[in-house]
C-alpha cells in the first residue's frame, strides 16, 4: 500500500525532467502490465468459486463489529502517521540540500 501511494512522488522526485502527467501515464501501464502478468500466469484454481454481486451495504455492516472498527481506523491513524512524518522528512531534507548546495 505504501509503495502505491509512494512510487508516484518518488518517481517524480528522481525524475524531475518528466511532467506529473508521464509519471501518472507511466504508473498507469505499470500497473496495467502487473495485472496482465496476474491474469496470465496465475490459474483460475478448481476450488475458485464465482463472486456474488457487489453488495456496497457491506461496507457498513462491517464496521459495526467494534473491534474491527477500532483496528481498521488504527491502522489507517497509523499509516497515515508514517505517510505525514516521511512526507515532512522528504521536505526538510530537501530544504537542507537546496541551502547547503
Amino acid at each position: 500500500m505504501f509503495l502505491g501511494t509512494a512510487l508516484p512522488n518518488l518517481l517524480k522526485d528522481t525524475l524531475q525532467g518528466f511532467s506529473l502527467e508521464d509519471v501518472i501515464l507511466f504508473i498507469s501501464v505499470f500497473t496495467s502490465f502487473g495485472g496482465l502478468l496476474l491474469l496470465i500466469f496465475v490459474p483460475n484454481w478448481p476450488f475458485r468459486k464465482k463472486g456474488i454481486s457487489l453488495d456496497l451495504a457491506i461496507c457498513f455492516k462491517v464496521f459495526k463489529n467494534t473491534s474491527f472498527r477500532k483496528a481498521a481506523f488504527d491502522y489507517f491513524r497509523t499509516y497515515m502517521g508514517i505517510v505525514y512524518v516521511l512526507d515532512i522528512c522528504t521536505h526538510f531534507s530537501k530544504n537542507i540540500y537546496r541551502i547547503t548546495y
